[in-house]
């Protein structure tokens, strides 16, 4: 049951509606609930199920307008990571871990019965899927470093663990039970799921192959794949899939990869999903959405840009330009500070168009490293860091230090692990940046000598010019009529 248009973010469901040819919007349809959801199960435009953590389950009848919350008895504590419905009054629920169970109902959610239950030390269910009623698939963390893989042809009635089909796991290498969409079942055999951890590979009927997703730690690889069908249910050779670092929700790094030859080659998007993503679908060849904890991505052309939806108080501020379209007011571009947006149905929600490269930068600065990294101020856009050796025009190479109006950089030539950056009128601080831990702390070291000066001459400038002495531990900063010396750099 591929599941389509409507996602999950942390407390909220959304829905995806293609309001035109071009322009996905968003609708919120149900928040609040204090169950964090995580299985999502669409049968139609009316019937949706939900599950997640505290034994809760959820189902709309009339698209999303009411719900029915249920507590599983029995389950209060239990986080129910997946969920497949298949009719207003069936539906099957997975519980994660230790011990791990699988329940059915057959009459909307009033009572649940145990189909499969294991104790197994260590056990833990991430995923489900089903090619139709009948036929479904559940896979779980390596036990004794084997995949854990268990199949139905009953309807979930009853499962049977896949002892002898089971692929060996490396070590720290597991399976992420986030949206359960890391597998996906066509027909009764054909399998595909990905792997995350210390190792991301994509797992196939014909063996494995390793995943150039961002993988090495407990927190990277990949979450989600999605396997286009073309309305026929059978597998093609075209395949998404996504992920990222859930630690670090905001990085782009390596977060989403394509292939047309069923994964034997992989290739990144020019412009790729913005953010840690969790779940990927394919609406049509060309339309994707996928989603995370920073939000919801659409593509237009198979996966190969990726645009933000977003609503204005999301969107990025500053505006400083707008087109309507004469024949059509409903359409609009939007150019602010943030680059260019675009709305179908009269800014209600708005499309970034982030696939340019453009960009304003204030000014440019390297450090002392071999290979050297370039520090740039972009105008409202905050401080980046990239390596020299980076790609052009991939932003994921970058990584941003600082916020706000980005300004003069000024890296420690003894130390580039400090970086000096600030805003506007001379408001500069200490960067203290640890690139083995992936953490930054800030230390704030305003330099006092511009303090209370914005309405006297010698005030400093919007672009406050500073330098960092390779010699002494000064940093060395000018205003219209003076100069200033911090000495406790």
């Amino acid at each position: 049951m591929h599941k389509n248009y409507i996602f999950l973010i942390s407390l909220t469901l959304l829905i995806v509606q293609l309001a035109s040819a071009q322009q996905p919007t968003v609708e919120i349809l149900t928040t609040g609930n204090k169950a964090s959801l995580r299985g999502l199960s669409v049968v139609n435009d009316n019937v949706i199920w939900v599950s997640g953590s505290r034994g809760t389950v959820g189902k709309t009848s009339n698209g999303g307008k009411n719900w029915k919350w249920m507590r599983v008895k029995g389950f209060d504590s239990t986080e129910f990571r997946d969920i497949e419905a298949f009719d207003a009054s069936t539906a099957i629920i997975m519980a994660i871990a230790e011990p791990a169970y699988i329940l059915k109902t057959t009459d909307g959610g009033d009572s649940w019965k145990i189909v499969y239950e294991n104790k197994t030390k260590g056990m833990f269910l991430d995923a489900m899927d089903f090619f139709d009623s009948k036929h479904g698939i559940v896979i779980g963390d390596p036990i004794k470093n084997n995949v854990f893989l268990a199949v139905t042809d009953d309807g979930g009635v009853t499962w049977k663990e896949m002892d002898n089909k089971r692929p060996t796991a490396d070590s720290g290498e597991a399976f992420f039970a986030a949206s359960g969409t890391n597998i996906r079942l066509f027909g009764s055999e054909k399998i595909f799921f990905v792997s995350g951890g210390k190792k991301s590979r994509l797992f196939t009927g014909s063996g494995s192959t390793v995943l150039p997703i961002i993988q090495g730690k407990e927190t990277t690889g990949a979450n989600s794949i999605d396997v286009f069908e073309n309305g026929n249910m059978k597998a093609s050779k075209q395949m998404v899939v996504v992920g990222g670092d859930f630690s670090a929700p905001a990085s782009s790094e390596n977060n989403c990869f394509l292939t047309t030859d069923g994964g034997k080659t992989w290739k990144a998007p020019k412009e790729s999903p913005h953010g840690y993503r969790s779940c990927v679908e394919y609406l049509s060849k060309d339309d994707l959405l996928s989603c995370g904890l920073t939000g919801v991505d659409y593509s237009f052309n198979g996966g190969k840009t990726w645009a933000e939806i977003d609503t204005l108080e999301t969107m990025h501020s500053d505006h400083h330009a707008l087109w309507i379209n004469p024949q059509d007011a409903a359409h609009m571009l939007m150019g602010n500070d943030g680059g260019l947006y675009q709305t179908y149905d009269q800014g209600d929600t708005w499309l970034h168009i982030n696939n340019m490269s453009v960009g304003q930068f204030y000014t440019v600065n390297v450090d002392m490293e071999n290979p050297y990294n370039v520090y740039g101020g972009l105008q409202d856009n905050g401080v980046l860091r990239g390596s020299s050796k980076s790609v052009p025009n991939r932003t994921k190479h970058w990584e941003r230090i600082y916020g706000g109006d980005g300004m003069y950089v000024a890296p420690d030539p003894r130390n580039s692990k400090l970086v000096y950056a600030g805003l506007q009128f001379g408001n500069y601080s200490k960067l203290e940046l640890d690139k083995s831990k992936n953490t930054r702390s800030y230390r704030m070291s305003f330099c006092s000598a511009f303090r209370g000066l914005r309405s006297s001459p010698t005030c400093p400038n919007w672009l406050t010019p500073i330098t960092k002495s390779s010699t002494v531990a000064a940093i060395r900063a000018a205003s219209r009529a003076s100069a200033s010396r911090c000495a406790r750099a």
